[in-house]
């Protein structure tokens, strides 16, 4: 999905001409600007929705593996977390951000992680757990999410 934004010469503070501008012009342009930010987020907000409704996908994909990992774990005392279907689980969501971090790992992937945890760690003992991030794959968010982000607008010329 391309989002296009507009031109907008007359309100750029770094690079207008000088002269006047009318108030109209000034508000029109405005208006506009806030409207392409608007569908820009809409558009991340999108990326959000996807994660939300993609949530956890490979427990039920391979629901049978999962349940016999779990209880596998509980009732023979065996590691969780060295079972092959969590490893298939951390590496193929994108959310597992503490056991793996995706190359192209942005801030949805982030904020999946915080919803999980929050959610994983009320629902199941009552209380959410802190909640850590190496600042350098935090970084890395950020800046793949400026990439999908440029890499989603298009500038309408006309």
């Amino acid at each position: 999905m391309v989002v296009e934004i507009n031109k907008l010469p007359s309100t750029n503070s770094r690079e207008a001409k000088k002269g006047n501008i009318s108030f109209e012009d000034f508000s029109n342009e405005t208006n506009i600007h806030r409207e392409d930010v608007k569908n820009v987020l809409y558009f991340l907000a999108s990326k959000l929705e996807e994660a939300g409704d993609k949530h956890d996908w490979t427990k039920k994909e391979r629901e049978r593996q999962f349940y016999d990992s779990f209880t596998a774990a509980k009732e023979k005392g065996l590691d969780f977390k060295k079972d092959a279907w969590y490893k298939y689980h951390v590496t193929t969501e994108r959310h597992h951000i503490a056991s793996h971090v995706a190359k192209d790992i942005n801030l949805i992937d982030v904020i999946e992680m915080i919803s999980d945890c929050c959610c994983a760690g009320l629902a199941r003992s009552g209380k959410i757990y802190d909640i850590e991030i190496d600042p350098d794959v935090l970084m890395k968010a950020f800046n793949n999410t400026l990439k999908l982000t440029k890499d989603s607008i298009r500038l309408d010329e006309d």
